[in-house]
């Protein structure tokens, strides 16, 4: 079982898939273990790219930006995502919603079609997603003042420092992604308002519903 956490900056997604994955393993068979990965990163090479993707150390085109996130995603699935079986499940802070959104973004809402063509020959979609969603102006101040204290963060991240009229598009890159996705990913959008107990419950009834809908297991304690 593969599981991802999308949504703007500052809306939590780090948060709570953290806090699903032991909630998670503690209600599933013994046998089965999870883990925690991220995107941009979540493997060795994955990292890497990961810190050459955020650096405003390097400069690079909408298409490099584009290509060096579907070689991290395609790492993922490679390293992390094969594994997902009857004892196994992984869950993912950003994965194929978020390339879309951002992509969406760095384009102005004109993705060229071979990146699309690309991206949907290259990525398998989760069996579940989260979209924890915010007020756009709301994520990206909650994203400033938890950046206040660590300038180390506001000076390596690019996407830390972007305008709301560049996070508004990527919010629009998002609902246009869910409108196209094919039929057999779930997709369940969050509040993401409230304390962060409060979004966890969300999170959980919305899963619950999707295990008991899918016949996964009878019942979840």
């Amino acid at each position: 079982m593969f599981i991802a956490f999308e949504g703007l900056e500052g809306v939590g997604k780090s948060t709570q898939a953290h806090k699903f994955v032991p909630w998670l393993a503690t209600r599933l068979p013994h046998e089965m273990q999870g883990v925690y990965t991220r995107a941009p990163g979540g493997t060795f090479v994955g990292e890497k790219l990961r810190s050459i993707f955020l650096s405003k150390e390097y400069p690079m085109s909408e298409a490099t930006e584009d290509l060096i996130a579907l070689a991290n995603l395609v790492d993922i699935q490679d390293k992390i995502v094969s594994q997902c079986n009857s004892r196994f499940f992984a869950v993912c802070d950003r994965f194929d919603g978020s390339f879309f959104a951002y992509s969406y973004a760095r384009w102005e809402g004109n993705i060229p079609s071979w990146i699309e063509h690309t991206a949907n020959c290259l990525i398998h979609p989760p069996d579940i997603s989260f979209y924890l969603k915010l007020h756009t102006t709301d994520g990206t101040a909650r994203a400033r003042n938890r950046n206040k204290g660590s300038p180390k963060l506001l000076a390596e991240d690019k996407y830390d420092n972007r305008d709301d009229k560049y996070y508004e598009l990527v919010r629009k890159g998002f609902e246009q992604y869910w409108m196209i996705e094919p039929v057999h990913t779930d997709i369940f959008v969050i509040d993401a308002e409230g304390s962060e107990e409060e979004v966890h419950k969300r999170i959980v009834g919305a899963f619950r519903n999707w295990m008991l809908t899918n016949n996964r297991w009878e019942r979840l304690s």
